[in-house]
């Protein structure tokens, strides 16, 4: 056939309409995968094989951890339960699906990012699993993914471009306790506050709270318990919100226990009972050895006279909450690998003022 002939001219068109086709479709395709998980590698559909999803997980409506534990928990376990299967190989695909997401919170959005990170990092990850995903369709929804600092941990050609936001100190992350991050979200709450207003109690307590993480990181046992921690602060016209995270050993497996609690913590019961007793500083440290800083007990104390409000923990099976005097310890169904906290401050008004002292 010449080239130059009537039929081979026909050959070349109809081949290229076939080729447009297939790129149209694959492009329609790839619409739904719009992050994909940050360095060390980018997954991103130019440099990387065609790859089916090994495994699609759906997010519930809600995707909140305080506000909606058993159906989020649950979620994020089954993520974790195929991550601890054997046989996942490289290209394993875990896809998560968000699109019909309406409401979600910092707490899932930290926790999501510690699972896809640390499930690189875990010992003999090899070339590890690839993650993808969609936004929600929800504009609310989509918009607090982007104000958190989410796209700082994924890579994304479709999500649409942050705005800057003075209310969101946005998710930064580390693995030591390095006081010049607790210093970092200080700077911005003071600026925020009345000059002159002494935090220090802030200080002390993130201090605190991100030590955690490095004083458990020779005891990394589970497939995701690595030692890093997330923080974010939203500021808010009467409060500012703190979330923060540490996916090293959780609380009830770190402090020493007795037969009976043994034998409970086998069955994931009594968690929040751990939690509560090693708030109270019933001497429960594992190591036998003296912690040198103000220890949860100190956080417990800034709750206590009130200059942290509504404190809350759940770590492994184990929920607690404190608001000054009232205190709830109670077990959880689902299971959060780490510990999450939650505390607020309160800003002084003309109606109410505040002794940070």
């Amino acid at each position: 056939m010449k080239r130059t002939s009537l039929k081979h001219r026909l050959w070349i068109k109809k081949r290229n309409q076939r080729n447009l086709k297939r790129r149209t479709k694959r492009k329609k395709s790839a619409k739904d995968h719009v992050f994909h998980m940050q360095p060390p590698t980018d997954f991103s559909p130019t440099n990387q094989s065609p790859v089916k999803p090994f495994r699609r997980f759906t997010a519930p409506e809600n995707l909140s951890i305080f506000g909606n534990s058993e159906q989020s928990l649950g979620f994020f376990s089954d993520i974790v339960g195929t991550l601890s299967e054997k046989g996942l190989v490289k290209n394993n695909l875990l896809y998560i699906d968000m699109e019909n997401v309406k409401n979600i919170t910092i707490d899932s959005i930290m926790y999501l990012i510690a699972i896809m990170k640390n499930a690189r990092l875990r010992p003999n990850a090899g070339p590890g699993i690839l993650f993808k995903g969609n936004f929600p369709k929800d504009d609310e929804a989509h918009r607090m993914l982007n104000d958190s600092g989410f796209l700082k941990f994924v890579h994304s050609q479709k999500a649409r471009t942050p705005k800057p936001n003075s209310d969101y100190f946005q998710i930064i992350t580390g693995s030591d306790a390095d006081p010049m991050f607790a210093q970092q979200v200080c700077d911005y709450v003071s600026v925020k506050l009345p000059a002159g207003t002494n935090i220090r109690f802030l200080y002390w307590t993130i201090l605190e709270l991100i030590a955690n993480t490095k004083e458990h990181a020779y005891k990394v046992t589970g497939v995701l318990e690595i030692p890093n921690w997330y923080i974010f602060v939203e500021n808010s016209e009467s409060k500012f919100k703190f979330t923060l995270i540490d996916t090293g050993e959780s609380i009830p497996a770190t402090v020493a226990k007795s037969a009976r609690e043994n034998a409970m913590s086998i069955m994931n019961k009594g968690d929040g009972n751990l939690i509560y007793s090693a708030i109270k500083g019933e001497n429960r440290t594992s190591t036998k050895k003296p912690h040198r800083g103000i220890g949860l007990p100190g956080v417990f104390e800034f709750c206590k006279v009130g200059l942290i409000q509504n404190f809350k923990i759940i770590s492994r099976n184990g929920f607690f909450e404190s608001n000054s005097t009232d205190v709830n310890a109670q077990d959880n169904r689902q299971t959060l690998i780490g510990t999450l906290f939650y505390w607020e401050v309160l800003k002084p008004s003309p109606e109410r003022s505040i002794d940070y002292d």
